[in-house]
């Protein structure tokens, strides 16, 4: 990433009864950002008969993998099997209230997933984060304790939590053009008043909070069905289908901030580094 810049970003702070989120718009490079979507959504394409169960998962046809939590806890499961039983059981916890979601995670086996981590582990781009989150201007962000790629398709969402136990300081970066506003799919803060704070994905769009020592409950509102004019025919057979709302997500460790063992033992269940390389299973 020679020649980086932060000359184009566009920085709003936003605050909300739990803290503030800054919200950065133009983060990455105009031409990075059109990559990364091209890349996101020829993936997805490719994706579309073994997301389906209508044809073979190996190689390229792979690179999502269906991703559900088990049974309201934190570990993580990411496999294209049992998706509908799976995607029913998340949508009973979330209307129980409790915690859960249902998402796609690109597999880290993909050459995009190191890109973004070597991306946002650059010290210049530590630094500057560090600089906007209001730390002294000699500390830089910590190592990043996990993250991401993700695509909310219909009927994804993400309930609402706190993220403790992922690290100190969110990052989310939207990759979705031209997203619809009836969608849904907004990062909401502070659901539980009269009027939450809620953050439209829009495209090469960073949200960035800190999310300790503090509690701060936000969630991801479900994604609903695109206009059918708007909706795709990925490939014969396969039902036509809505741009997913493709996302980068991961977790900084401030300046000072430790894990406890506890943390540790959630964020290793969170990280699911047993299959995040895998193929489908």
């Amino acid at each position: 990433m020679l020649g980086w810049s932060t000359s184009g970003w566009n920085v709003t702070k936003v605050a909300h009864p739990h803290g503030f989120v800054l919200v950065i718009d133009g983060f990455l490079p105009p031409s990075l950002a059109d990559t990364w979507h091209t890349v996101l959504s020829s993936t997805w394409y490719d994706s579309s008969a073994c997301r389906h169960g209508t044809g073979p998962c190996d190689g390229p046809s792979c690179a999502w993998l269906y991703t559900t939590n088990d049974n309201g806890g934190n570990r993580k499961i990411r496999s294209v099997q049992r998706i509908a039983e799976r995607r029913a059981a998340a949508e009973s916890l979330r209307r129980k209230g409790r915690f859960c979601y249902s998402k796609w995670e690109l597999t880290a086996s993909h050459e995009l997933y190191p890109s973004v981590g070597a991306l946002m582990s650059m010290p210049v781009m530590r630094k500057q984060i560090a600089g906007l989150l209001g730390y002294d201007t000699k500390d830089t962000m910590g190592n990043i304790a996990d993250y991401f790629v993700t695509a909310f398709d219909e009927g994804d969402f993400l309930s609402t939590h706190n993220d403790g136990s992922s690290g100190s300081a969110a990052w989310v970066l939207h990759l979705a053009k031209g997203w619809d506003k009836s969608r849904g799919g907004e990062l909401r803060f502070d659901s539980s008043v009269n009027q939450p704070t809620d953050f439209a994905p829009a495209f090469n769009r960073m949200s960035l909070f800190l999310t300790r020592p503090g509690y701060v409950p936000h969630e991801v509102l479900p994604v609903r069905p695109a206009p059918p004019q708007r909706r795709l025919q990925m490939m014969p057979g396969v039902p036509t289908a809505s741009q997913p709302r493709f996302g980068l997500t991961g977790w900084y460790m401030t300046p000072h901030d430790h894990f406890t063992r506890a943390d540790i033992i959630q964020n290793e269940l969170m990280k699911a580094v047993s299959n995040k390389a895998g193929r489908c299973y």
